[in-house]
């Protein structure tokens, strides 16, 4: 681990034989069956802890304080009494113990002690009041067991991952300089994951690092200067000093779209056809605790869904890698509002009567995943050596940057006029951004309006590329 407790992780695929899945499957099954089994004991300890006067005065003086030295006592004294009940993280690692003694064989410590890890971290959310219940692990819902360091239980050595008689090889890729850089470093810990590919599992060993990450060529800084983003709920807007870019975020589910949807609409008349007292006279499923049955078609209908959201998130992720490579090359310094998408989500989609409203975005939210992006920009923005601000628009608009009122929707955008043009709303937020003083959050507003006419300028140039019919960029 470096100086800086900083990390960083390389995933590589591992060369399993037919009887290395086998006796992997067994131990995971294992582990699901260990997790269940210390969550259902600590639920009960909850439970009992839940009954008590002190814990109930607690939570309601949690909910009524937002001051956060009071919260942080209050968060002392849950602590306090979780571990009259052996709800701490050291008193459930120590329930860990008999299954690993019983599952030898398949399991041991360090493995076991972060599945107790895990289960803390369960009721501790239902414990502060971030969540509703716990959720018990199904076959198959275990995706990775972890290791604490590389000396003992899931190692790697010598190119392959050693853990309890299993010696696997690592695939590496040929002539790939990233992976020779990123092994230089001291391998802190080794994870073991799987996923199911084409109703198949597959593993994987995430190698956990201790510094930082090395930057491939092509996702290196080559300019220096501030760079304006505002990023929407499908597209995003980027100015610089001499740029000014309107970029569509990939849309990964259309091309699977159809198949979804078949799949779905059969999904439902199955789920129907077997199961016709769990749903009301409108087709709607009742409320309470149901007994669901369904037929094989219908589970095999499922793993395929199931495939094709993977393949979703695969392409996605490898879409949005590729986005963000272009925005950090074109300065070291990112601009951006401070949003949280997933509340946004929320509003959006419980507003009453607006069922318009809820369809679109219901159905773009998933499949364009702004949040995703903004996270896999800023992880990247700063392994470049740059770094990335948050800031709140609200605190910027200004009389004198003259801004007058926004008007009506178009083509789902806002427009508004700013010193007699007419400029769409993404593309004048990202030109605010780009003037804001880093330290003291401010816009500057005499490079504001030196800017300005440059700024003009490059739409205009911008917009005279593209087909008129996009509507990327309109001054008049």
């Amino acid at each position: 681990m470096g100086k800086s407790g900083s990390y960083y992780i390389l995933t590589l695929p591992l060369e399993t034989q037919r009887w290395q899945e086998d006796i992997l499957a067994k131990r995971y099954k294992v582990a699901e069956n260990i997790y269940n089994a210390m969550l259902r004991k600590a639920y009960t300890r909850y439970s009992q802890m839940c009954q008590t006067r002190q814990y109930r005065e607690l939570r309601q003086r949690l909910s009524a304080t937002s001051d956060a030295k009071a919260r942080k006592e209050i968060y002392q004294s849950l602590d306090k009494l979780a571990k009259q009940y052996s709800l701490g993280k050291f008193e459930l690692s120590r329930d860990a113990t008999p299954y690993r003694q019983y599952f030898k064989e398949n399991i041991d410590s360090p493995v076991s002690q972060n599945l107790a890890a895990n289960v803390w971290k369960a009721i501790h959310t239902v414990m502060i009041g971030r969540g509703r219940k716990v959720f018990y692990k199904k076959p198959g819902e275990l995706l990775a067991l972890s290791g604490k360091t590389n000396n003992t239980s899931i190692r790697y050595k010598n190119g392959s991952i050693i853990w309890k008689g299993l010696v696997i090889p690592v695939r590496f890729h040929k002539n790939s300089e990233y992976e020779k850089a990123a092994m230089k470093n001291q391998i802190r810990l080794c994870r073991l994951k799987r996923k199911k590919i084409h109703d198949r599992w597959h593993y994987y060993v995430d190698l956990v690092f201790s510094g930082y990450s090395p930057v491939k060529q092509d996702s290196k800084i080559k300019k220096h200067g501030k760079i304006g983003l505002d990023i929407g709920m499908k597209q995003l807007a980027v100015v610089t000093s001499d740029q000014v870019k309107v970029f569509d975020l990939p849309v990964s589910y259309a091309r699977y779209q159809n198949q979804m949807n078949q799949l779905k609409e059969y999904m439902h008349r199955s789920a129907y056809q077997n199961n016709k007292n769990n749903f009301d006279e409108n087709g709607n499923v009742r409320r309470g605790n149901l007994k669901w049955y369904y037929s094989k078609k219908y589970l095999r209908a499922r793993e395929k869904r199931k495939e094709l959201y993977r393949k979703l998130t695969a392409i996605r992720k490898q879409d949005y890698c590729v986005l963000a490579r272009e925005i950090i090359q074109m300065g070291d310094l990112i601009m951006t509002r401070d949003l949280s998408f997933s509340y946004m989500f929320k509003k959006r989609a419980s507003s009453a009567g607006k069922k318009k409203e809820n369809h679109f975005y219901s159905g773009r939210i998933p499949s364009f995943a702004p949040g995703t992006f903004a996270q896999i920009l800023q992880y990247k923005m700063k392994n470049a050596g740059g770094d990335i601000h948050r800031l709140n628009m609200a605190n910027l608009w200004m009389e004198e940057m003259g801004q007058t009122e926004k008007e009506s929707q178009e083509h789902d955008h806002l427009w508004q006029s700013v010193y007699g043009y007419r400029i769409r709303q993404d593309v004048y937020n990202a030109f605010v951004l780009s003037h804001v003083d880093e330290y003291e959050e401010t816009v500057n507003l005499s490079e504001y309006q030196n800017c300005f006419p440059a700024f003009v300028q490059l739409c205009q140039e911008y917009q005279s590329n593209l087909d008129e019919t996009l509507h990327i960029l309109k001054i008049s």
